[in-house]
């Protein structure tokens, strides 16, 4: 450091060592931060998620440990013209879907033109919801195992195993933009998909209820 004196005052003239700046690339990516990397029209179907603090590290060593994949259920509303679908997976373990730590759920409108809202439809987009955040996990964490999803709409169960992504009769379908997501190799995940009476109703489906 050196010091100078003037008629009009004193300078004092120092150097100093700037730190690096941070590498943001070094830190590992979230599971948060991975999903706001997808294309804004998939994170709208897919709604509101809740991930759990650890990136989903314990559901991951859950999934592992117990070889029963992963697990999950959607349902959906409509009620004065307006749809709502919601959605959750956790382990095999039906206990660890109400552990924050071990399940990822998430929820949002039914999006569409109005006059073609419908129950159907909002049930659609909470599988293909599902579908594309399960894809993100395992994804994420490299994971490779089965996905089964229960849903009480029998119509969208089978209408999702018939989907055909190449055929232009279909992409005629008032469903198609959920049809073709839900049928993309590259953004969602195969399903298992099992059709139950009522996740709300009856004795087996309370344990589904989302």
């Amino acid at each position: 450091m050196d010091v100078h004196c003037h008629d009009c005052g004193i300078s004092v003239i120092s150097g100093w060592n700037t730190p690096p700046l941070l590498d943001v690339s070094l830190h590992s990516p979230s599971l948060q931060q991975s999903f706001l990397s997808l294309p804004p029209a998939l994170r709208e179907t897919v709604g509101k998620v809740h991930f759990p603090p650890d990136n989903g590290m314990a559901l991951l060593s859950k999934i592992k440990n117990n070889s029963l994949g992963i697990f999950g259920a959607s349902d959906a509303s409509l009620k004065d013209d307006q749809a709502s679908h919601a959605w959750i997976f956790s382990s095999g373990d039906i206990d660890d879907i109400s552990d924050p730590l071990l399940h990822i759920r998430g929820s949002g409108p039914v999006h569409g033109y109005p006059p073609y809202l419908s129950s159907t439809r909002g049930e659609l987009q909470g599988i293909t919801a599902l579908a594309i955040v399960t894809k993100l996990f395992m994804d994420f964490h490299s994971l490779h195992t089965p996905v089964s999803v229960v849903c009480d709409n029998m119509g969208v169960v089978s209408k999702c195993s018939t989907i055909q992504r190449h055929s232009l009769r279909k992409q005629r379908d008032v469903n198609c933009d959920l049809n073709l997501s839900f049928r993309d190799p590259s953004v969602s995940q195969p399903l298992n998909l099992s059709w139950v009476r009522s996740q709300q109703t009856s004795n087996h489906g309370k344990q589904y209820r989302i």
